[in-house]
Parts: structure tokens; sequence; C-alpha cells
């Protein structure tokens, strides 16, 4: 009986106290951790109207925020939308190609000429 863990006495009552304070804590203004992810849609549906959708979540300052937006128009706004999208990537890329040109190596000259 030498070896039995010790009784616990269950008549007192456990103390608390009741001065405690609770710390509380603000969250930092510049938190190290935020992030923002975004979908967008732009499709044509069989009965020609263009439908768009768009949702956006972010996460800043211990704030989670997010956006949806959802809506349809005419069938024309679909095709300005993909001929603007066009003409944008044609002038970047024609803009990156033209970088190319400042090249000293590149540049035409009169012994490239293949009328010889």
């Amino acid at each position: 009986m030498k070896n039995l863990p010790a009784k616990i006495n269950r008549s007192q009552p456990a103390t608390t106290d009741t001065q405690l304070e609770r710390i509380n804590v603000p969250v930092a203004d510049d938190t190290f951790f935020h992030f923002t992810c975004s979908r967008h849609e732009i499709r044509i549906s069989p009965d020609r109207q263009t439908h768009f959708s768009s949702k956006r979540v972010q996460f800043d300052n211990g704030r989670l925020v997010s956006e949806v937006y959802e809506g349809h128009a005419p069938a024309a706004v679909f095709d300005q939308a993909l001929r603007d999208a066009q003409r944008l990537f044609a002038d970047q890329t024609t803009w990156l190609l033209k970088q190319f040109s400042f090249f000293p190596l590149l540049q035409r000259t009169e012994t490239d000429d293949d009328t010889r």
C-alpha cells in the first residue's frame, strides 16, 4: 500500500484569483502575411448573351474581404472585349520586339543585302 499515489483532499475548493486582468494585445497594422486572389470570367452563352463574373478574396490587416460580381450584357460586349485583349497583346509584343532593335549586332548592314 505504500506504493499507491497520494490522495487529493477534495474538500477544499481550488482557489482562483479574481483580480487577474485580461491582457488585450492589439493586432499590429504591419502584419507579415497578406494575400489577394482574384478570378475573372467572360463567356458567351448559346443565347448570344455575354455573361461575366468576378470574384476577389483579400486578407490584409487581419481582415478577410470577399467580393463577388456577376452580370450579363449583349453579345457585342464580348466581341469588343476580345478585340481589345488581342490589340493589347499585339501592342505589348510589338513594343517588346522593338527593344531588340537597339542592339548593334542585330541592325542590318549593307553586307547583309541578298542582292549579290
